[in-house]
């Protein structure tokens, strides 16, 4: 991976901050979400005594680390009533338990509607589950490919 400027004189850094800012947009993060994610995950990397191919990694996939979230978005927030705040709760929940994520959505999915609404969203999130956590994994590995990322 370079940063060389292209021959239309584009650094893969320019592109990649852009598409960072993008998905702060579209996930409801504060602008520069990503890059502080970037910097911290480098520091990080700079401590433990990574070289400099590695912390590069370190740096482009900390700043797409929610791309694959922003295609899903819109999806999203059609099952619960704030998507943004829904999302950072989320953060809190362990993924590997399946316990408390369904809890978690059964909390949130049509908080405010009706209980037929709330049934509908948690059975609709349910079945989209693992499809939405598929297309976002996808996304964010098919990117990282195409920016020669590692395996």
């Amino acid at each position: 991976m370079t940063n060389q400027p292209t021959s239309l004189g584009v650094r893969l850094a320019e592109v990649v901050a852009s598409v960072s800012l993008a998905t702060d947009l579209a996930t409801g993060q504060a602008l520069e979400h990503g890059l502080r994610r970037a910097l911290l995950a480098t520091w990080l990397g700079e401590e433990i005594g990574l070289g400099r191919d590695e912390l590069s990694e370190v740096y482009y996939v900390a700043m797409l680390g929610t791309i694959g979230c922003a295609m899903e978005a819109a999806a999203f927030a059609r099952f619960v009533e704030d998507e943004i705040a829904t999302g950072e709760r989320l953060g809190t929940v362990d993924p590997s338990n399946p316990m408390k994520f369904a809890a978690f959505f059964l909390k949130e999915a049509g908080a405010n509607g009706s209980p037929m609404k709330r049934v509908r969203n948690v059975v609709a999130v349910a079945s989209n589950g693992n499809e939405s956590a598929r297309v976002c994994r996808d996304v964010s590995v098919q990117i990282a490919q195409m920016l020669d990322l590692g395996p």
